[in-house]
Parts: structure tokens; C-alpha cells; sequence
């Protein structure tokens, strides 16, 4: 029998108590649908970072999709992708480092991304600048991340993995 198609899609509104029952909603209806709460754990992860990026990130007032952002997993084939579209103003600082250290982690391994983000927090702090939770959950659930802003201001952060 094929492994079965899992399709969630939640909206979030920018409120940071959001995410802890975002992350356990996830987590159980993975559980269910895989029988392996392992990997729905991991999962679960990778979906609450990418949630907290967009709650801290997000452009919420004045936004033209009335500010919320969009949780997606959908999983086929033991192939699980994870993403978060949210609406940000492209030209903040904070999102343009979130694009940079994205960027970065697509060009090595989680591993070696990781372990620099760590070595620049040990060596100087700029760690705390953001993306050593990406940098974490993208070794430790041996996902892929990417990232990309549309003209309309969306930005969409994916994890792609197996499961």
C-alpha cells in the first residue's frame, strides 16, 4: 500500500501563544496519519521555527492578506515538505538577514551550518542576530530550507525532508 497524502494548511495570526498548540496540532495529526511519533516530532519542530520566524519577521499591519501567515505540510512518499508563507516588507533588515543566512544554509550541509552559527555565537554573539534556530532544526531534522519574497511582499520558507 503507498504511503497515504497528508495535506495541512492552518492560518496564524501573529500572536506568539499561537505557536505551542500550532506545533502540537501538527505533531498529533502526524503521529495519527504516520503511526511514527518520531518523525512527527521532528516535523512538529521544523514547523514551529518556521512559525516563530514568521510571527518575529511578519509585516502583520496594513497587510493586504489581512496579516496572517500560512502553515502548509504536505507529505507523499516518505517526502515531507514544511512551509510558512507570511507577509514581511522586503526591505527590513531583519528579513534581508533571514534571505542572507537562508541563502547560506542552502550552500553547505546542515551540519557545517550549524556548527558555523554556533562558532559565530561563541566568537562574537552576531549568532543571537537570528537564524541559529534554523541553523538547529536544519541539522536536526536533516531537512533542506529555502526561501523566497514574490512582488506581492510574500515570503515563503520551505523545509523539505524525509520522513
Amino acid at each position: 500500500m503507498p504511503d497515504p497524502v497528508t495535506y495541512l494548511e492552518i492560518p496564524l495570526a501573529q500572536e506568539w501563544g499561537n505557536l505551542e498548540p500550532l506545533r502540537q496540532l501538527v505533531r498529533d495529526r502526524l503521529a495519527g496519519a504516520y503511526g511514527d511519533v518520531d518523525s512527527a516530532h521532528r516535523i512538529a519542530m521544523v514547523a514551529a521555527e518556521l512559525l516563530e520566524n514568521a510571527v518575529k519577521f511578519g509585516r502583520w499591519a496594513g497587510a493586504g492578506r489581512g496579516g496572517l501567515a500560512t502553515l502548509r505540510v504536505v507529505s507523499a512518499a516518505r517526502t515531507v515538505t514544511v512551509s510558512v508563507t507570511n507577509p514581511v516588507d522586503p526591505d527590513r533588515p531583519g528579513v534581508r538577514r533571514l534571505l542572507d543566512l537562508l541563502q547560506g544554509l542552502q550552500e553547505s550541509s546542515p551540519a557545517e551550518a550549524y556548527q558555523a552559527r554556533l562558532a559565530a555565537l561563541a566568537e562574537d554573539g552576531t549568532a543571537g542576530e537570528g537564524g541559529l534556530g534554523l541553523a538547529r532544526v536544519a541539522y536536526e531534522a536533516g531537512c533542506r530550507l529555502s526561501a523566497s519574497v514574490s512582488a506581492e511582499g510574500l515570503l515563503r520558507v520551505a523545509a523539505a525532508m524525509t520522513r
